[in-house]
């Protein structure tokens, strides 16, 4: 974890931060740019999830935001961050229970939530263990603790659920939603977006160093499919044929049967049919997962060398 270095009388407590604003932030190494006039606004109160393909400029930002890339443009407001990023995030020849005695003495960590931490993230058993001596996954897991045990008001984390197994995947996903709600401004970023989709409501896409996207995940998934509804029936074609008569739709045909009806919701299929008395075997909502939605979008597709 890394932490920017402030007066020691503002390391005592910090208030919730309102929002993190960026505004035509810049990053160039050599002749390229690696950040290209980034701006966008950050809610605290808010899990942030920052997307992009490899080499858009993710980690970049995040070490930026974290006070640790000098750039052109403007963050604001300047405030400590806690940054968990791709590298271990303590010694290779201290244990655990040694590597714990250091992180509490860094500023702004809370001992108490420390301490908690391991054993939500079930590396109790492992207090007299050298990282050599642990899988990838829990040496992941410990470098989570130093900054979700800060209290730093911006929360960072690069890859956090790289190796993971299931149960420490759910509880981060439960310590992001807990991190926001105690109004930190919340950024992750990562490539596995079904956990992202799980604890962050805001979405950030980077492509080739620049924004592509800000907005909410509902809301791109939202725009990406409009909503639609799968049905069965006993007879497909009749109700095919009331579905493009009374909305000027074509239902498709899926090939398990079932027939979809593009930007429509539940209640509507089912008043439709009760009114028209069509005989139902089944109707599904159909779920667009952020995967999709970003897959069917544009928004990823421009890529930079790392």
């Amino acid at each position: 974890m890394t932490e920017r270095a402030l007066p020691r009388r503002a390391l005592a407590g910090h208030e919730p931060m309102t929002e993190l604003v960026a505004a035509d932030v810049s990053v160039r190494r050599g002749e390229r740019a690696v950040l290209d006039r980034v701006g966008f606004r950050l809610a605290g109160g808010r899990a942030h999830a920052l997307v992009g393909p490899n080499g858009s400029g993710k980690s970049t930002l995040l070490h930026t935001l974290a006070g640790l890339v000098a750039h052109a443009g403007t963050i604001s407001p300047k405030a400590p961050a806690a940054l968990m990023t791709t590298h271990p995030g303590f010694h290779r020849d201290r244990t655990l229970r040694q590597h714990l005695r250091v992180v509490a003495r860094l500023p702004l960590i809370d001992r108490d939530r420390l301490e908690a931490l391991v054993a939500e993230l079930t590396l109790t058993t492992l207090l007299d263990r050298r990282p050599r001596a642990m899988s990838l996954g829990q040496q992941r897991a410990v470098s989570l603790l130093a900054p979700l045990a800060s209290r730093a008001p911006l929360l960072l984390l690069d890859e956090p659920f790289l190796a993971l197994d299931a149960t420490r995947v759910a509880t981060l996903e439960g310590l992001v939603l807990r991190a926001a709600a105690a109004g930190r401004v919340v950024v992750v970023s990562s490539h596995e977006l079904l956990p992202l989709s799980r604890c962050c409501t805001e979405l950030l896409a980077l492509a080739g160093g620049r924004v592509t996207f800000t907005g909410t995940v509902e809301g791109l998934v939202t725009r990406s499919s409009p909503g639609r509804v799968q049905v069965r029936t006993p007879d497909p074609s009749a109700f095919a044929s009331l579905v493009s008569r009374e909305w000027a739709v074509t239902a498709q045909v899926e090939p398990d049967g079932r027939l979809s009806v593009p930007g429509r919701s539940m209640a509507d299929v089912l008043g439709l049919c009760h009114r028209h008395g069509v005989p139902l075997l089944g109707v599904w909502d159909e779920v667009v997962t952020l995967d999709a939605a970003l897959t069917s979008s544009d928004l990823l597709r421009t890529e930079v060398a790392a």
